[in-house]
């Protein structure tokens, strides 16, 4: 296991931070007009004053800046279009290796049983986790993904998909 991502929380401080909150969502794609890391990080900021327990966010430039201004977990994901597969939440190692590396305090991921262009969704799982120590939150649509997922290594599920 590498230092890539070292932990600003452990796993029972995020379930405690995380039990009963809002998590809000801070994400816009370049055709939309809200577009833009600083943009992303004063909404993250705004939602963090209003009562946000943990933001959601989407690309590791987005992460980083996030980072810069609130104390609160970042759930890392990245949005990726790529050829033959239907799954765009961090569908690649090296995209979740970029996540933790930019601050995320967990790593969310489609863990669908749809086709991912590495292997499996539990492949990546169990990919992510030999390479950091960040937490993974398995992006699931029903509960037998959600279970392979925590079999496989995923502090969390949701389903988000």
């Amino acid at each position: 296991m590498t230092n890539v991502g070292d932990p600003r929380y452990g796993i029972e401080q995020l379930r405690t931070a995380l039990d009963g909150g809002l998590i809000v969502s801070c994400q816009a794609t370049e055709e939309e007009p809200l577009f833009g890391a600083e943009i992303m990080a004063k909404m993250a900021l705004a939602a963090v004053q209003g009562g946000a327990v943990a933001i959601r966010a989407n690309s590791p430039v987005d992460v980083a800046a996030i980072r810069r201004v609130v104390g609160v977990p970042i759930i890392g994901l990245w949005k990726r279009d790529l050829p033959g597969y239907a799954v765009r939440i961090t569908p690649r190692l090296d995209d979740a290796l970029a996540l933790a590396e930019a601050g995320a305090d967990v790593i969310a991921l489609d863990a669908t049983a749809r086709p991912h262009p590495e292997g499996s969704a539990t492949d990546l799982i169990a990919a992510i986790s030999a390479r950091t120590r960040v937490p993974i939150l398995a992006d699931v649509a029903v509960a037998s993904e959600a279970a392979a997922a925590v079999e496989a290594g995923a502090a969390f599920a949701a389903s988000t998909l």
